[in-house]
């Protein structure tokens, strides 16, 4: 198995039980995982560390997912994003 260039992975996502199962997985897999709740924090973990890929969920009481791609993008444009949603529309799949 080849090693993987991501090392370090944020998930924000404001549904706690979902966060840590993620954060849970992907630390057994060997990566170094952080979690966040709402999109301000997410943006601070981002303004403050390097990620290599980033779980975003799109429906969170403080915004939308979707709104952090682009400060993101500014501030790590290698990051991969990647984008989950359990409510996905096709308009909502085009503009992510």
């Amino acid at each position: 198995m080849s090693e993987s260039p991501i090392q370090s992975i944020l998930v924000v996502d404001d549904e706690e039980a979902i966060r840590q199962t993620l954060q849970y997985r992907l630390q057994h897999l060997g990566y170094e995982v952080e979690g966040v709740g709402d999109v301000q924090k997410a943006i601070e973990r981002v303004q403050l560390n390097e990620y290599g890929a980033i779980l975003l969920d799109v429906r969170m009481p403080s915004g939308s997912g979707l709104d952090l791609i682009a400060p993101i993008r500014r501030l790590s444009a290698d990051t991969q994003i990647i984008v989950m949603s359990g409510y996905a529309t096709f308009d909502m799949v085009v503009q992510a």
